[in-house]
């Protein structure tokens, strides 16, 4: 908790003023505020005045929506390995799991559409646990940024993996069966992002501690380890059946 707490406690350094910064500057400046997200959401989330800018806003959220669509073909790939396929879905997958063109465009498509569910029910709910937390004079815009940025610690480099698979790989079947420690690396991403966002709300908010610790951190982590759990648990139980038919 105190490599936690130092986190989250960082002092942001004051910007300057002056001329705005010429593209390449700028193009830097982004740069080193993604690398912030990650390592040091105090410093990222100590202003909102770039955050809330309608482009960046719409391609941050976006990109949830993307990632949260490959989550869901995931789970249909997994469902089918099992024997669990939902239907329709052996029709489906060899246009989705063989064409990157097919997939990008289901992807933008659906994710796109994922959009509005993101910014206005996930920041309604991230507003109520902000509430439930001890926050005072709540507005209805930064609940919603801090949501869509502290879901993009995971969500980004989902996105930026299958866009580096589509440049390396000819379908999305062989690189999904190249990704060896990918899996793991997105788990640990998804937990950390739980502490990005704790920390972005307690940056952002006064809250009280314990109210903030269970709402953000604890309940949060708890749901992500019974997700991982029952996954796990699903997935040993079908290789089991398969062995014990072999």
């Amino acid at each position: 908790m105190q490599d936690q707490a130092a986190v989250c406690t960082d002092t942001p350094t004051n910007q300057q003023a002056g001329q705005p910064p010429i593209p390449q500057n700028a193009v830097r400046s982004w740069l080193l505020r993604a690398v912030a997200l990650f390592i040091k959401p105090a410093h990222f989330f100590a202003t909102f005045d770039d955050l809330a800018r309608p482009v960046v806003v719409l391609v941050a959220t976006l990109c949830l929506g993307v990632a949260s669509m490959v989550d869901r073909i995931e789970q249909h790939i997994l469902r089918a390995e099992m024997g669990q396929g939902v239907s329709g879905w052996s029709e489906l997958s060899p246009w989705l799991l063989h064409s990157w063109g097919t997939l990008w465009i289901a992807l933008l498509v659906c994710g796109a559409l994922n959009v509005p569910l993101f910014w206005y029910l996930g920041g309604w709910w991230y507003r109520l646990r902000l509430k439930w937390s001890g926050a005072t004079a709540l507005d209805s815009l930064r609940p919603r940024l801090l949501f869509v940025y502290s879901s993009l610690v995971y969500a980004l480099p989902v996105v930026l993996v299958m866009i580096g698979e589509t440049l390396l790989f000819p379908n999305y079947r062989l690189a999904r069966d190249a990704e060896g420690s990918w899996t793991l690396i997105f788990v640990l991403l998804s937990f950390w992002s739980v502490v990005v966002s704790y920390c972005g709300a307690t940056r952002t908010f006064a809250l009280a501690r314990r109210k903030a610790l269970l709402w953000f951190l604890l309940l949060p982590w708890t749901l992500y380890a019974v997700e991982l759990g029952l996954w796990m648990w699903l997935f040993e139980a079908f290789n089991a059946a398969m062995t014990e038919t072999v």
